[in-house]
Parts: structure tokens; sequence; C-alpha cells
């Protein structure tokens, strides 16, 4: 069992429909972003619900809980679970050690967002998150990333706001 959590920037009312078994397993997060969960490289569906004799919120959990897991191991291995990379001025690229996980998955979850904001947070201006299509996972003290991003979120309260603009 490899489950994760990705970030899905919400488009249409598939994204989130109930009652169609093809449509992802979604829990919305706020700000325009929902948890997509998946198990290995395959996003699971409502269908799967079913079957597995679960929820959408059980799954979400699990998966959290998985995380929360690799990200410990990762720590007690290394001294640190994160990577951190100069993209730009007041840009970082946020990426875990490894990538077991996209770091984007990192903010999908309040059991991961609380501590990522934690230890995120301190530098110079608000701790501003940007993800991108391919679940990358920026972090900004007030600048907007050098690519085609979501955002910004603020994360600060554990789950997911959009702010309209760059502070």
């Amino acid at each position: 069992m490899n489950r994760k959590l990705h970030l899905l920037v919400v488009t249409s009312s598939h994204d989130h429909d109930p009652y169609d078994t093809s449509a992802p397993v979604t829990v919305p997060l706020g700000g325009g972003l929902s948890a997509v969960v998946q198990d290995g490289s395959r996003r699971l569906t409502v269908g799967d619900l079913g079957p597995r004799r679960t929820s959408a919120s059980l799954l979400w959990q699990e998966a959290a809980d998985i995380m929360l897991g690799t990200l410990g191991n990762l720590t007690a291995e290394h001294g640190t679970a994160l990577r951190h990379r100069d993209v730009g001025a007041g840009v970082r690229e946020i990426a875990v050690i490894g990538e077991p996980f996209p770091a984007a998955g990192l903010i999908a979850h309040p059991l991961l967002a609380v501590p990522t904001y934690r230890i995120l947070d301190g530098g110079p201006g608000p701790a501003l998150f940007f993800v991108t299509a391919d679940q990358r996972l920026f972090l900004s003290s007030g600048a907007t990333p050098p690519l085609p991003c979501t955002g910004p979120v603020d994360i600060s309260a554990g789950h997911c706001q959009a702010l309209e603009s760059v502070p």
C-alpha cells in the first residue's frame, strides 16, 4: 500500500461528484484546491470506496498518516525530511528527500500542513505557497514563482486559503 495525497485544482463539478463512480476521491481543502487520494500511481475513484468499505475522509486520513510516518523516518535518517532550492528572489522550491511523494502533498491535510507551515515559516515576509500542475511546491515571501502555478495559498490556519494576490 503506497497511499499518498496529491493536490487538484478544482475546475469542474465532475471533480467532486460523489455519485459518479469514475470521479476521483477528493476532499475539498479551500482555495480552489482539493486533496486527491492516490494508491501508487493510480488515482482512487468513488467507485473504489464500496469494495474497500471505506469513505473519502478515511482514505484521506490514512494517506496523511502514511505520509507523516514517511516524513518521520526521513527525519530520523537525514535530520530533515525536506530540501529547499532557491529558484528566484524570495522563492524557494520545497521537495521531500528521495521524493517518496510529491511536495504538494505537504499541504493536502492539516496533519501535514500544520507542521510544514511551522517548519517553513520564519523567512522575510509571509509564508505563501504555490503549487504547479506537476505537484511541485514553492514557498514565497512575497514574489511569484517563475512558472505557471496555482496560488498564492496561505496554510497558516492549517487549511488552504486562497489569496487574491501576493501581498
